[in-house]
């Protein structure tokens, strides 16, 4: 089984790939190249997923050789130009839409992304 199939949720920039299981309380992400899994974290859920999962996901990224590159929708600051690949966490986006919506930073950088080929993920 390779790592896009044992997750329920996956997204892949340049022949590397997240996945993601948040089916259960005892979560797991973990990165692969191909088939090989080059890193991988089990969560124990006892808080919640997200606040759980976030870290773990850049700690294996990093694992794997990714270099991370972080931005604030809110504060208007839109993914590097440099990136190939943005994740965007979950969290309460309805909270924030008419922020979010007028955020055109964020969105100019965004779209900027999606333009050069970018993988975009978002929860």
């Amino acid at each position: 089984m390779s790592p896009v199939e044992s997750g329920d949720r996956a997204w892949s920039a340049d022949g590397m790939y997240l996945a993601l299981d948040t089916s259960t309380p005892l979560g797991s992400v973990c990165v692969g190249v191909g088939s090989r899994v080059v890193a991988r974290r089990v969560i124990d859920g006892q808080g919640s997923h997200s606040w759980d999962l976030i870290p773990a996901i850049g700690g294996v990224l990093q694992e794997a050789g990714a270099e991370l590159s972080l931005c604030s929708p809110l504060a208007e600051e839109g993914p590097d130009e440099a990136v190939d690949a943005v994740y965007l966490p979950g969290g309460y986006p309805e909270l924030y839409a008419a922020k979010l919506a007028a955020s055109t930073g964020f969105l100019g950088g965004l779209n900027s992304a999606a333009e050069r080929g970018a993988v975009i993920f978002g929860e």
